[in-house]
């Protein structure tokens, strides 16, 4: 008899009660364990230490004199816990303060469950031991890869990082449908119908 799998456990890292209680009950609902729920720097440290999840979920703006990025860097270097960022913001500056830390991707509030669900997803599916963790473009002209634009390139690019459409939309200032249809014909090139096989198409091509 084969042993049932544990699902991934989630940190969730948020100054904002309901917010958290919101992120740790859609994390539930789609199959995972919570860790555990912080309000503050130090409970996150606590939590990260004892329960040793495999993702946290890391609000930027925490409301102390340690932000999330400050934390994440933390849980980086003493845990070596991913996590991804959840935040009000995804402006050019937020984004490279925080992208010099390679986070698994980005929750853009305020969010609807499928955007949670999906960043989750997305970044557990990163997670695989071989998998590259900076998105290498020149990947993208290599045989057996599919043609891109210079548009879908960067498309791919906010995929990879972990982005969501209205995400990848703001940092490439272009509207939403416009991201969907790039999304649209970059699943059909890839032979995908889901984010998470369009990621480990592009791991697959990174790893040729």
């Amino acid at each position: 008899m084969s042993t049932p799998t544990v699902p991934p456990s989630i940190l969730v890292v948020e100054d904002e009660p309901l917010i958290a209680e919101d992120l740790a009950d859609l994390c539930t609902r789609a199959g995972y364990r919570v860790a555990g729920i912080a309000h503050g720097v130090d409970r996150a440290l606590l939590l990260a230490e004892r329960m040793r999840p495999a993702l946290a979920l890391v609000d930027v703006n925490l409301g102390e004199s340690v932000d999330g990025v400050t934390l994440a860097e933390r849980f980086q270097k003493d845990f070596g816990l991913p996590f991804v960022f959840v935040t009000s913001y995804v402006d050019r500056t937020t984004l490279e303060r925080a992208g010099r830390l390679a986070p698994l991707g980005y929750i853009v509030k305020p969010f609807i469950p499928a955007q949670v669900t999906s960043a989750v997803e997305v970044a557990l599916a990163q997670l695989g031991r071989f998998a590259p963790r900076e998105f290498d473009a020149a990947a993208l002209n290599r045989p057996g890869t599919p043609a891109v634009s210079d548009r879908e390139a960067e498309v791919l690019g906010c995929i990879w990082r972990g982005l969501d459409t209205r995400g990848t939309a703001r940092a490439l200032f272009v509207s939403e449908n416009t991201v969907k249809y790039h999304l649209k014909n970059l699943y059909g090139k890839f032979e995908v119908n889901t984010r998470v096989g369009l990621l480990r198409a592009l791991q697959a091509a990174m790893r040729r």
